[in-house]
């Protein structure tokens, strides 16, 4: 048998060399232990659930938006999720206190992936992407939802023709506007929404009466509203436009309680429509009387009876569909032709339902 041989400091004991050597050894066992640990630590991989909120946005895209819902243009979507990281403790540790200091948030720019043939996308793949998971080298195991809505949209800039807001005011001339067309961003979706043939027009903010004084040209800078016809939310450039005009008679504007009617389809009333369904307002009877602005000449409005004005709800079959919830529909208005006469501000919409009647009960 091999005889064992012993490693021992020749120097004296407990002198400083004694204590070196010592010290030497401490090391050595110190940094084989952390590295012993350290092994073990990446050796030993996790799985734990965090909660955070995934930021989705188009980053510096111009040319890319998000739509919400209803398919209008949004900046960014908020979403919360509920996901599963596998990898060693201490890089979860880490990652805990990074999304933490991030308050809980997660960005994902949608820009940087190609477009989505579907209007949904994984939330492992944004997670397993994302700067935190992807920096930390972890693995996404599950998350919930399965799937984020992305529904990313082109923009389109497009010019159209400015229109001039003349309610309240009664023009000796056609006013000039500069420019007379602007720029406007809006999705692909929307543009392509709009009907066949329809020139859609960009109207102005309503200029105060006390800003143009009869017969006399001024020119004003007057704000563009945000939105087209059909009420799409869009982004003017530039944001407003001189109009220059001359007043020949202020308007005065007046207010006119009117009755809605009802239009529906004539075949109801033989089809056994009204006697299967009734029509409920939200606010009851006081639903169907709505107030509404009037602008003209004084001698016109003077001559404006609320009988003349045509107003009425407009029925049709898809309106026999059972809904949770009312329906808003606005109100179409017809002003007598043969006054000069406007309607001021939006249309008054009606909140109603048409619900099944209940079977009558006969008395035996």
């Amino acid at each position: 048998m091999a005889k064992q041989i012993a490693y021992t400091s020749n120097a004296p004991r407990f002198s400083r060399a004694w204590w070196l050597s010592g010290l030497r050894n401490l090391f050595a066992v110190a940094v084989i232990t952390a590295l012993i640990w350290l092994y073990a630590d990446l050796q030993f991989i996790t799985v734990k659930e965090f909660k955070a909120t995934i930021q989705l946005t188009t980053g510096k895209a111009q040319n890319l938006t998000l739509l919400d819902e209803n398919l209008n243009p949004i900046n960014k979507r908020e979403i919360e999720v509920v996901f599963d990281l596998s990898g060693p403790k201490s890089i979860l540790e880490e990652f805990e206190v990074k999304l933490e200091n991030a308050g809980g948030m997660i960005e994902f720019d949608l820009s940087k992936i190609s477009m989505p043939e579907e209007p949904f996308i994984p939330t492992k793949d944004i997670l397993q992407s994302s700067t935190f998971v992807e920096d930390l080298k972890l693995t996404v195991k599950d998350a919930t939802p399965e799937t984020l809505p992305c529904n990313l949209e082109k923009m389109l800039e497009k010019e159209i023709p400015v229109e001039f807001d003349d309610s309240g005011l009664i023009l000796a001339e056609e006013p000039t506007i500069s420019p007379a067309k602007v720029s406007i961003r809006i999705a692909k979706s929307q543009w392509e929404s709009l009907p066949v043939g329809m020139t859609p027009r960009l109207k102005t903010s309503r200029v105060d009466p006390q800003d143009a004084l009869p017969n006399e040209q001024v020119t004003l800078k007057v704000p563009l509203l945000t939105f087209v016809t059909d009420g799409i939310e869009v982004t003017p450039d530039p944001a407003s436009v001189e109009v220059t005009l001359m007043v020949s008679q202020l308007v005065e504007p007046q207010t006119v309680t009117v009755a809605i009617q009802i239009l529906a389809p004539p075949k109801w009333t033989m089809d056994g429509t009204w006697k299967e369904y009734e029509l409920v307002g939200k606010a009851d009877s006081l639903e169907w009387r709505k107030k509404i602005k009037i602008s003209g000449a004084k001698k016109e409005l003077d001559q404006l009876k609320p009988s003349d004005i045509e107003a009425y709800l407009v029925l049709t079959d898809e309106d026999k569909k059972p809904i949770e919830s009312w329906d808003s529909r606005e109100v179409v208005i017809h002003l007598p032709q043969e006054l000069n006469l406007k309607l001021v501000g939006e249309k008054p919409k009606v909140n109603f339902k048409l619900v099944k009647r209940l079977p009558s009960v006969t008395a035996e």
